[in-house]
């Protein structure tokens, strides 16, 4: 295990996303739609885990799933909603070339279901079909 490495990913996947939404919390309060959607992934699914390995990456997605659910509490008197996504399985050079989605499908997919996100879905980790991931 490269332990620098997996640290590096906990600072980009985790800590990253967390420093950014408390930086932009400002600007988020005064928008109108006041959602912020986390990048997460199917392997960050605690419950979904039957395959083990990739520790690193998915550590990192796990921490970033709890950031999501933290924030969610932290800024609903705000009126801010904060949801986990998954992407899917997509091919870019970490989903490698076997798979399933192709990154246009991928994409057009998550902004579908993210403009039709409310804030009761604040909180929630969902794939890019708008379906629940078990955490």
């Amino acid at each position: 295990m490269d332990y620098g490495l997996w640290e590096e990913i906990l600072r980009v996947n985790t800590i990253g996303p967390f420093r950014l939404t408390v930086a932009l919390r400002p600007q988020l309060a005064r928008g109108t739609r006041g959602l912020v959607v986390m990048m997460s992934s199917d392997l960050g699914s605690i419950s979904a885990n039957a395959q083990g390995q990739s520790h690193a990456y998915r550590t990192s997605k796990t921490a970033l799933n709890m950031v999501t659910k933290g924030l969610a509490i932290d800024l609903a008197s705000e009126g801010l909603a904060v949801v986990a996504m998954a992407p899917g399985w997509t091919r870019t050079e970490l989903g490698g070339a076997h798979a399933t989605w192709s990154t246009e499908d991928s994409v057009a997919n998550q902004r579908r279901v993210i403009a039709a996100l409310g804030r009761e879905y604040s909180g929630r980790f969902i794939n890019l079909l708008g379906e629940t991931v078990p955490w």
